[in-house]
């Protein structure tokens, strides 16, 4: 899969999720490699519905611009690439300019590897 450089050299693809029966891209969300987990802002999956209840667990997010707060919610599946996985849980908050970060539990689970010279995004064989 292409990846692309955002205007702020940052590099995005899409991610496809599925919760509670509709399926949604979400388009540009930052392959980040400095990112444990993969977060969604909240404003880019409006269609799904997705808000925080009581029953979610929050999580605390440290970055670069500082500490924040997101939610966890669990999805029927996630599509990255060719690779797809029902029931993970994904964090879900407000981060500033982005549309979100897939993170290291989707990108190391998946196998996946960058070519940055290509700007593209692939499986290693066998996984």
């Amino acid at each position: 899969m292409r990846i692309k450089e955002l205007d702020n050299g940052l590099l995005a693809a899409s991610l496809e999720i599925t919760y509670l029966g509709i399926t949604h891209t979400v388009e540009d969300v930052v392959v980040d490699t400095g990112a444990v987990r993969t977060i969604l802002h909240v404003d880019a999956v409006e269609v799904l519905d997705i808000n925080p209840s009581p029953t979610d667990p929050i999580s605390r997010l440290q970055g670069v611009g500082g500490d924040d707060f997101s939610f966890r919610r669990r999805m029927d599946r996630i599509r990255f690439v060719d690779f797809s996985v029902d029931g993970m849980m994904l964090d879900f908050g407000r981060i500033e300019s982005i549309n979100g970060l897939i993170g290291l539990d989707v990108l190391r689970v998946g196998g996946f590897t960058l070519d940055l010279f290509e700007l593209e995004v692939h499986r290693v064989s066998g996984r």
